[in-house]
């Protein structure tokens, strides 16, 4: 069985976002929403992102102090 503090500590390094495109707007495909990302984020650490359907992306990142900044800074 997993350690399961081990696996909510990894989760704490995670975010879900919606990403609102203004009206008429295609959405970017994950790779050109990372790439619009990298210069606003550029000095954290290893990060990455999925889409998990319908507008939804889950950011991860290697450390919880990068987590928080993004949650600071926004975007």
């Amino acid at each position: 069985m997993r350690n399961t503090s081990k696996v909510l500590e990894t989760c704490k390094h995670n975010m879900h976002a919606k990403v609102v495109w203004p009206k008429g707007a295609t959405p970017l495909i994950v790779v050109a929403l990372r790439d619009k990302l990298k210069p606003l984020w550029k000095t954290l650490g290893r990060w990455g992102v999925i889409s998990i359907g319908k507008g939804y992306y889950e950011f991860s990142f290697s450390s919880l102090e990068d987590a928080r900044s993004v949650r600071t800074i926004g975007s």
